[in-house]
């Protein structure tokens, strides 16, 4: 099928085509990731390393509250949270940038071809740059404090597994709240309620092992866990670091059946994704 019958044909292209048209235009997508990053930090002086201020003062903040105030004697907590906050910071900027995606680019919509689906997937690809940046900065810090590669060593190439479920999960969702908020423009203002709501759902403030240590039976982190953004962090830490000690409550250990499951979770909200955005993005194009 060609770029013109994708066009102008009445009906909507397949999926199978819509994705061979995305990778004719691969050359276009690293165009518009290198111009989401230059234009984000153009006038900024410290550059893309604002990326990192924000989870870098969360952590200082909940591991002060951990061991000061609540009084939770947990060995090196903040190592522990470098992996989940970084993870969490990816997740909670890249959605919202990919949901106004196309309304920032609505000029280039209208005078140009291409395949929609590209905004949505350079915006990913820029919060891909900083996520990488921070988890640089986080096996950095693993090794200032003696964790990684004395008690962490080749566990860590587990993170080659969990990256590209990420990011499947995380487009899903991006292509699907982009389209909608070219129609119902309430949309972003919905996306950032939830991603505040779901900091509280997610293993950042407490570990995982209070969960698990909530219901002994199991039934409630199974159902916990059901949420991508919860077993994505939880994947994460538990490859990046050996078992946490939290008092009186057995730590959790890296888990190939959790991975399977997010990885097919993760999946299924990329198809449906790709599918919900091929059925409405002529609309949406037309109302930009």
């Amino acid at each position: 099928m060609s770029r013109a019958e994708l066009v102008n044909t009445p009906e909507r292209p397949s999926l199978r085509a819509t994705l061979a048209e995305l990778w004719s235009f691969r050359e276009l997508i690293i165009e518009f990731t290198r111009r989401s990053i230059m234009l984000r930090y153009k006038n900024s002086v410290l550059g893309i390393a604002w990326s990192l201020v924000t989870p870098l003062m969360m952590i200082l903040m909940i591991t002060v509250m951990t061991k000061f105030i609540f009084q939770q004697p947990i060995p090196n907590y903040s190592a522990y949270l470098f992996p989940v906050m970084f993870a969490w910071t990816f997740c909670n900027n890249a959605i919202p940038d990919m949901c106004i995606s196309l309304l920032e680019s609505a000029s280039i919509v209208r005078r140009s071809y291409f395949p929609r689906e590209l905004l949505p997937i350079a915006t990913l690809l820029a919060s891909l740059l900083h996520f990488g940046i921070s988890m640089g900065l986080t096996m950095a810090y693993l090794v200032l404090l003696h964790i990684f590669p004395w008690q962490v060593n080749v566990k860590v190439l587990l993170v080659l597994l969990i990256v590209p479920a990420n990011l499947a999960f995380l487009l899903g969702v991006g292509l699907v709240t982009s389209v909608l908020n070219v129609i119902f423009e309430d949309i972003r203002f919905v996306v950032t309620v939830v991603l505040q709501l779901m900091l509280y759902a997610v293993p950042v403030l407490y570990p995982i092992e209070r969960v698990a240590a909530a219901a002994p039976d199991g039934w409630w982190l199974r159902l916990y866990l059901l949420n991508p953004f919860a077993s994505l962090l939880v994947l994460y830490q538990k490859a990046l670091l050996p078992p946490i000690s939290v008092k009186g409550v057995e730590a959790l250990p890296w888990s190939w059946g959790l991975l399977a499951q997010t990885w097919i979770i993760s999946l299924l909200t990329l198809w449906l994704g790709l599918w919900f955005f091929n059925r409405l993005k002529y609309i949406a194009v037309e109302r930009l």
